[in-house]
């Protein structure tokens, strides 16, 4: 069964302004204004899959964090249909911009990102 768990990929989403996303050469770029003002950039490596929705495939505790999606049905079909091993070297999460919209995203697993 699907579970989610907030997770810290090193930036904030609440409040986050001016969403841009792009997608090249098999990465998804997120570029975005956060609550201070600051410009934010995160690459997602090797991503599989991505939707921009205004509501997240699951429900979330909150409507503006970052979550990941454990056990996700929809990471373990484009694990399989691209053929990759079910090694956990990706992972499925939603970005809930409470300003904006959902990004869901299905990429390679960052390194030195903290769930819980």
């Amino acid at each position: 069964m699907e579970q989610i768990i907030p997770v810290d990929l090193g930036f904030s989403v609440a409040d986050g302004e001016d969403i841009e996303v792009h997608f090249s050469g098999g990465d998804l770029v997120l570029r975005f204004v956060n609550w201070q003002g600051q410009p934010i950039e995160h690459h997602f490596v090797e991503t599989l899959a991505f939707r921009w929705s205004a509501m997240p495939s699951h429900p979330t505790p909150r409507d503006d964090s970052t979550y990941e999606v454990l056990l996700s049905a929809w990471l373990d079909n484009e694990i399989r249909v691209e053929g990759f091993p079910m090694t956990g070297d990706f992972a499925h999460h939603i970005l809930y911009f409470n300003a904006g919209k959902v990004l869901e995203v299905i990429s390679r697993r960052a390194i030195g990102v903290k769930a819980g």
